[in-house]
């Protein structure tokens, strides 16, 4: 008799016995003889999945990964549509991830299982330089800086945006007992509001130390507060000024390179604007953005 045919017999004589039983014990039957197998079946299906998840995963750019600690509202807060604007602000594609997590919750004032696996969680993160952006109250924030966690903002910001968001910093003290000017103040920015984001008695920003996104993580900190002196506006190139709603375009210099060409963005250098009904209104009551020079001063 051959192989097959053996394989075929023992079937039959399987089927025949598993036909007498209860369900009961058919269940017991099965897991009895076929355990091994079916643990094996499971244990290659979840090894195809991880496998698959992470080529999956190989086809995304992580562009931003921040971190909200001690969310208050976490029920009530969503990150999606925010993420999205941001996304389309800074011209990327479905492609690019921006990840947001706002799951951590750590109390220094009582030990549990919960607050150690979410502080090796961010130190998980932190260590793989994977994280860019913590966002939490402030005696949390002063526990990470402590700990070296945060670039001297001073030093990092462009001059423009560290003159506008000066007096909203957050002064902590380094693990080498020195105050550095490290965090920012966000409470009154989009990002609370648009978000439902409730952190008390107040909000701080920081860039991780080790971030090799930083300057991504800056065009998001002028993204939550330059967003509410200027927007980009319906219509390929254009953005508006809320005094009234002015249009204007946008040129590009030689200076800017490429990455200013596309739709919708504002580099951190910005290129020149051009208001488009300029000889109609007084350039004093339209003050342009930190940076900004306008390509033609004759139109007014």
């Amino acid at each position: 008799m051959s192989l097959r045919d053996q394989l075929k017999a023992s079937s039959r004589e399987e089927r025949a016995k598993l036909k007498t039983m209860s369900w009961k014990d058919r269940f017991w039957y099965i897991w009895e003889y076929y355990k091994i197998h079916l643990l094996g079946l499971v244990i290659l299906g979840c090894v195809i999945y991880l496998i698959a998840t992470i080529i999956y995963n190989q086809t995304f750019d992580d562009q931003l990964y921040y971190v909200v600690m001690n969310n208050e509202n976490p029920s009530g807060s969503d990150f999606e549509e925010f993420d999205q604007a941001f996304k389309d602000y800074m011209g990327y594609g479905k492609k690019d991830r921006i990840t947001a997590d706002g799951s951590v919750y750590l109390d220094f004032s009582q030990a549990s299982s919960d607050a150690f696996a979410y502080m090796t969680k961010v130190s998980a993160l932190v260590s793989s330089r994977e994280l860019d952006i913590i966002i939490a109250d402030p005696d949390t924030f002063d526990h990470y800086a402590e700990s070296d966690a945060f670039l001297n903002l001073e030093e990092a910001l462009p001059d423009d945006l560290w003159e506008a968001l000066k007096d909203d910093v957050h002064v902590a003290v380094d693990g080498s007992g020195n105050q550095i000017p490290c965090g920012i103040d966000i409470s009154q920015s989009r990002f609370p509001q648009e978000t439902g984001v409730t952190i008390s008695p107040s909000c701080c920003f920081g860039i991780v130390s080790n971030s090799e996104r930083t300057d991504t993580a800056i065009s998001w900190l002028r993204f939550i507060f330059d967003q509410q002196m200027f927007s980009p506006a319906a219509g390929k190139g254009k953005y508006s000024l809320p005094f009234p709603d002015l249009p204007f375009f946008f040129s590009q210099t030689p200076a800017s390179g490429p990455a200013c060409g596309r739709e919708g963005f504002l580099p951190v250098l910005p290129p020149k604007l051009v208001p488009e009904n300029a000889g109609q209104h007084n350039p004093e009551r339209f003050p342009l953005p930190p940076g900004h020079t306008l390509a033609s001063e004759k139109a007014f």
